[in-house]
């Protein structure tokens, strides 16, 4: 942490920077250093005894709520790793089902089971219970379009067999291109 001041009247700034302290809940004298700095950068004075910083919130919480524990905001500023706010938790990775946005993780929107980073509706996995969906592209789809067949393994739109018009699977055709016949 780096505070300045403009100073008094006319003298140049003053600045005191307290070193080593990454958010604990209670820090004492053995785990940081309070330094004053003149405008050219030189130590005026130097504080590391009978020291105590209190924190509002526990590590790794930015903000928080009246506990402490329970997290409103994250460190984004890579000085964390745990940097994307899940419910009341700081973790470093968004869970399965959710993206982060804003450093905040969300639930992919419905039908999607999994979205692309910063966008919950950039399906790349769709719900498979209780209804089947089958990824198209981005979108979650009840079917497939006419030229592609649902591939049940990986819940999937795939491509038919260029000889189908539409098929019910790769090389299973329904209908055939014109001027072609099924056999």
């Amino acid at each position: 942490i780096r505070v300045t001041s403009t100073g008094f009247l006319s003298t140049p700034p003053i600045s005191f920077t307290i070193g080593g302290v990454t958010n604990p809940s209670v820090a004492t004298s053995a785990s940081f250093v309070i330094s004053t700095f003149n405008a050219a950068g030189r130590t005026l004075d130097q504080r590391t005894t009978d020291l105590r910083f209190n924190a509002d919130c526990d590590a790794p919480c930015k903000t928080c709520t009246a506990v402490r524990t329970e997290c409103t905001s994250c460190f984004t500023d890579g000085s964390s790793v745990l940097q994307f706010l899940f419910g009341t938790t700081c973790v470093s990775v968004c869970p399965s089902g959710t993206t982060d946005v804003n450093f905040e993780c969300e639930d992919c929107q419905s039908p999607c089971s999994e979205c692309a980073s910063g966008d919950i509706t950039e399906c790349t996995a769709c719900e498979t219970t209780p209804t089947a969906y089958y990824l198209e592209g981005t979108s979650c789809l009840l079917t497939c379009p006419a030229t592609k067949y649902p591939e049940d393994a990986t819940y999937t739109c795939e491509d038919c067999d260029p000889k189908c018009a539409t098929c019910s699977d790769f090389d299973v055709c329904l209908t055939c291109p014109t001027g072609t016949k099924l056999w």
